[in-house]
């Protein structure tokens, strides 16, 4: 009777959905895990790759902006009309590949401001 009664508990588990509530959660987790990797790995940059960014970005010999009349700080839009972005070379996606999307422009003072071109908000700063 008592092992009637505990498969009957597991198929009345499994008739609710409990059983596969594990490898949902797993599958979320994971899902959920390589989100703020992608979104956070602009961030996730070490010492020696940002170095080599910069250098190759100075090396491109991009016309810096000096007609900035706005806050250079992550997070703020930046006017569309007054600053010209460049695309990123491809040297550097292979180095970060998680700055692929994204395009820059430098500032007078050296300052290269890496912004997303879909919301035209800065993303990352390099000094």
């Amino acid at each position: 009777d008592r092992a009637q009664s505990k498969t009957k508990m597991q198929t009345d588990e499994q008739a609710q959905g409990k059983a596969g509530t594990t490898t949902d959660q797993q599958a979320q987790g994971k899902a959920s895990t390589q989100d703020t990797t992608s979104t956070g790995s602009i961030n996730n940059v070490t010492v020696e790759q940002k170095t080599q960014v910069t250098q190759i970005i100075r090396e491109t010999k991009v016309e810096p902006v000096s007609n900035v009349n706005f806050d250079i700080s992550v997070g703020v839009e930046v006017p569309r009309h007054k600053v010209r972005l460049h695309r990123l070379p491809a040297r550097i996606v292979k180095i970060v590949p998680a700055y692929e999307s994204y395009e820059y422009f430098v500032l007078a003072d050296g300052r290269i401001v890496i912004v997303d071109p879909d919301t035209f908000k800065i993303v990352l700063i390099l000094t």
